[in-house]
């Protein structure tokens, strides 16, 4: 495990990132492609169940209650697979530094079908703690939300339960001893990349976002915050 884990511990710079990113080129791309298509047809169902089921029931105001609920219904299936390749986005990083080889658009198909429904539940779990972080005086959500690199590195590089990620992944960032180089990094990487992204009109963010995930982790593992093992 030493040589592919000396790429993940070295320490980061953007021409690394840059470089594995460019490795990573085409598994992208597909994840791009299937978030899109995934929209579009939630997008789809839900306009027609809002165009047709009103036209049926003469526009009543029971109709249109009804065509907005059942296109919530039938659309959210899709819905949450596009939230769930949205997530492969950042997961593809943390596989790729515990492996040390080139992550592949069947694999990550592979491994979102190998544990699927731990997957649903950890996304699920991690909004909701995310969302209550928010709610009480914000400051715990920021926390939270910039910790998310560490806990889907628990999620898809160990075999630790959900609740276990969510506290190793506390634990990680703060008894490292570098919570505040971790968090000052992540928060100036995040202002780059969001400066980056509005100036290309957003189309740099489908560049400049992936490179910014490879380079956190990449801090994160050399500072000691991420350690790659099942532990």
């Amino acid at each position: 495990m030493g040589n592919e884990l000396a790429l993940a511990y070295k320490a980061p710079t953007v021409g690394d990132s840059w470089r594995s990113f460019k490795s990573h080129l085409g598994t992208f791309a597909l994840l791009y492609l299937t978030s899109v298509v995934l929209f579009l047809i939630a997008y789809v169902i839900s306009l027609v169940c809002n165009l047709v089921i009103p036209a049926i029931g003469d526009y009543s105001e029971g109709s249109i209650y009804f065509a907005t609920i059942l296109g919530w219904i039938l659309s959210s299936p899709f819905s949450i697979l596009n939230n769930l390749f949205g997530v492969l986005l950042i997961a593809i990083v943390p596989i790729y530094y515990s492996t040390g080889e080139v992550v592949s658009f069947k694999q990550l198909l592979n491994i979102l079908k190998s544990r699927f429904w731990r997957y649903i539940l950890a996304g699920a779990f991690w909004s909701i703690a995310v969302l209550l972080g928010y709610l009480f005086c914000i400051v715990p959500g920021i926390i939270l939300a910039l910790i998310t690199p560490v806990y889907v590195q628990k999620i898809f590089t160990t075999n630790l339960t959900v609740l276990e990620s969510f506290k190793n992944s506390w634990s990680s960032v703060f008894n490292s001893g570098k919570a505040g180089g971790f968090f000052g990094v992540s928060i100036l990487v995040g202002l780059v990349t969001g400066i980056c992204t509005i100036l290309t009109c957003g189309i740099g963010g489908l560049i400049f976002v992936p490179m910014a995930y490879f380079y956190v982790f990449n801090y994160a593992s050399h500072v000691g915050v991420i350690k790659y093992s099942n532990n």
